[in-house]
C-alpha cells in the first residue's frame, strides 16, 4: 500500500516539485548520501542530502493532530498501557534519520496529510496537518517554502546518543496490522518498539500551543540468544563519532561506508531497522559469528571493533581488508588458499551460507596474499559434515568453473 502512495506521490508532487527546481532534486535514498533508508531525499548534486522525506499510510498515521496523538500515546506508554495506531514509531524515526545526517528539516507524510518538521538538535517542530487539496497555503507552496529553508541553512548538530532496544519487553506497540514497515505493522519490531525505547526518546514535538514532551535515556548493553543458537553482546554507541568519508558498497541489509573512527580508518556497515527491522536477527548473527571466531579475526575473517545501535541504525565496524575476489585473476595457489580458509572457518562449526565473490575479500601486499571471509548474517552453527562439505565443494566450483584440476 505504500507503494502506491509513493507513486501517487513521486506522479503528482514530487515529479512537479523537480520540473520547478533548478538545481536541486527530489529522489530515492541511494542518489544522496545518507545513513538509513529514507523514503525520498531532496538533495544537491553530486549527493548533498538537505531534506529527508519519510511516506506512510493512512492507516500507519490515522491522526489529525499528530503532535497531539504523539502526547497521548506516550502518555499511555508512561502508565504501562498500549496506544491504538501508535504514532512515536513514526516521529522517533524521521527524527532519528535527521539526527544521524545532522540534518534540520523532514516531511513526514501520507500525501492525505503532511507534517513538515525541523529539528534543533535534540528538539523536533512539527507543523500542523497540511491536507493535500489545502489552498491556503497549497501542499507544493510549503515543499518549495521548506526547499528554501533547506537550501539556506539545512545542518544543525545531532541529538544526544539514543538508547539500545529492551530485549526483555514484550509490548511492541503492535495494532495487529501487517505489511511493509511503514504500513503500521510492528511484529517482529519488540526490540526497537518496547517501553523503553518509547519512554526515552530524546525528542521534543511543539504544537501550536508550544505543549512538550520531552524524556531523558539511560543506556545500557544487552545479550540476545538468536533462533540458531548463537548468543551476542551488543550495546550502544553514538553514530557521529565516526566521520563518514565515502559509501564503499550497497548491499540488501544496508550502505557500507569508509569512516574515520578517531585515528583509525574502518569500514562501517549500517541497517536501517527502523524501515526493515525484519534484518535485525541477520546483522546480530553476524556479529556473533565474528565473537565465535574471535581466534579467527585477522587470519581469515576481519577484526571487528564494535557492533552496537543508535537508536533504529545497527552498525558492524571492521577493519578494511581488501577487494571482493574476481575469480579470473587468482593463481591455482591463491584459490587453494581461499577454499584452507574456508576449512578453518568450518572446523570451529560455522557455515557460511551466502558464499560469493562479493563476500570474499582479497589483498596482495608485501609478496602476500591474504583472503578475509566477510558478510555471516546467513551464517549458522553446525558440525553436519555434509552441510560443511557441500559448502567447501561450492566455493570449489566458484573458483574452478571448468573443474579441479
Amino acid at each position: 500500500m505504500t507503494q502506491s502512495v509513493s507513486s501517487a506521490l513521486d506522479a503528482n508532487v514530487y515529479g512537479v516539485l523537480n520540473r520547478l527546481l533548478s538545481v536541486g532534486r527530489i529522489g530515492m535514498h541511494p542518489e544522496a548520501e545518507v545513513v538509513g533508508r529514507p523514503d525520498r531525499v531532496y538533495y544537491q548534486p553530486p549527493r548533498d542530502a538537505r531534506v529527508l522525506i519519510e511516506i506512510n499510510t493512512n492507516r500507519a498515521l490515522a491522526c489529525d493532530d499528530l503532535v497531539a496523538k504523539y502526547r497521548e500515546d506516550m502518555d499511555l506508554v508512561a502508565r504501562n498501557e498500549t496506544p491504538a495506531n501508535p504514532t512515536w514509531r513514526q516521529v522517533h524515526q524521521i527524527f532519528g534519520y535527521h539526527s544521524h545526517n545532522n540534518l534540520r528539516y523532514g516531511v513526514l507524510t501520507t500525501y492525505h496529510q503532511t507534517w513538515f518538521m525541523r529539528r534543533d538538535a535534540g528538539r523536533i517542530w512539527i507543523s500542523p496537518t497540511i491536507y493535500h487539496d489545502n489552498i491556503t497555503p497549497t501542499l507544493l507552496q510549503c515543499y518549495m517554502y521548506l526547499i528554501e529553508f533547506a537550501d539556506q541553512d539545512h545542518t544543525t548538530p545531532p541529538a544526544p546518543p539514543s538508547p539500545p532496544p529492551d530485549p526483555d519487553d514484550d509490548d511492541d506497540g503492535d495494532n495487529g496490522g501487517g505489511g511493509d514497515s511503514n504500513d503500521g505493522g510492528y511484529q517482529g519490531r519488540k526490540q526497537h518498539a518496547g517501553k523503553q525505547d518509547q519512554q526515552h526518546s530524546s525528542i521534543i514535538t511543539w504544537s501550536k500551543s508550544k505543549s512538550k514532551i520531552q524524556q531523558i535515556f539511560r543506556g545500557q548493553s544487552i545479550v540476545r540468544q538468536l533462533p540458531n543458537g548463537l548468543t551476542v553482546t551488543v550495546g550502544k554507541l553514538y553514530l557521529h563519532e565516526y566521520e563518514i568519508q565515502e559509501v564503499l558498497g550497497e548491499g540488501r541489509n544496508g550502505r557500507v561506508f569508509r569512516v574515520m573512527w578517531g585515528d583509525e580508518q574502518v569500514a562501517l556497515k549500517t541497517c536501517d531497522l527502523y524501515k526493515n527491522p525484519e534484518y535485525e536477527d541477520e546483522m546480530l548473527t553476524e556479529v556473533a559469528v565474528y565473537e565465535a571466531l574471535k581466534v579467527l579475526q585477522g587470519v581469515c575473517i576481519p577484526h571487528i571493533k564494535t557492533a552496537e545501535y543508535d537508536g533504529g541504525i545497527f552498525v558492524v565496524a571492521m577493519e578494511i581488508v581488501g577487494s571482493p575476489m574476481e575469480v579470473d585473476t587468482l593463481n591455482h595457489e591463491e584459490r587453494l588458499k581461499i577454499v584452507d580458509h574456508l576449512s578453518l572457518i568450518h572446523q570451529h562449526g560455522i557455515v557460511h551460507n551466502d558464499i560469493r565473490p562479493h563476500n570474499i575479500l582479497v589483498r596482495r601486499c608485501d609478496g602476500g596474499f591474504q583472503v578475509r571471509f566477510i558478510d555471516f548474517s546467513l551464517s549458522r552453527r553446525t558440525y553436519d559434515k555434509h552441510a560443511l562439505k557441500k559448502e567447501i565443494i561450492q566455493l570449489e566450483c566458484l573458483l574452478w568453473p571448468s573443474g579441479r584440476t
